[in-house]
């Protein structure tokens, strides 16, 4: 290994490990509702000619690299396309430590019919 596939490879464990608080606080708050579908698309676009781009050029960095970000980036698509699971009073599940995550149509209130 050289000197330059060790850079890449540390450069890539960096980016790639920039994804892991997202998802794990997407995870915990079970809702992906403040991060964009264009974002994401385009994200995992990018992602994957940059693994073709690898896989052509026979670089074992790049493809480890964006290899994992893809896997990632999926996680994340398919926290954000899981539908919430409801409670029994229609509202979403307690996120982590034990409080309700905050919906915008948590404070509306609809007018009654007698």
């Amino acid at each position: 290994m050289t000197h330059l596939d060790a850079l890449g490879l540390v450069a890539g464990a960096l980016t790639t490990a920039a994804w892991l608080p997202q998802l794990v606080r997407t995870w915990r708050s079970r809702h992906a509702d403040d991060i964009s579908w264009g974002y994401l698309g385009l994200l995992a676009a990018g992602i994957t000619l940059w693994l073709t781009y690898g896989v052509a050029d026979h670089s074992f960095s790049i493809e480890a690299a964006n290899c994992v970000s893809l896997f990632f980036v999926v996680g994340l698509l398919a926290l954000k396309a899981a539908p919430r699971v409801r409670g029994r009073r229609g509202r979403g599940l307690p996120a982590a430590g034990g409080h309700r995550s905050r919906h915008v149509d948590d404070d509306v209130s609809l007018p009654t019919t007698r």
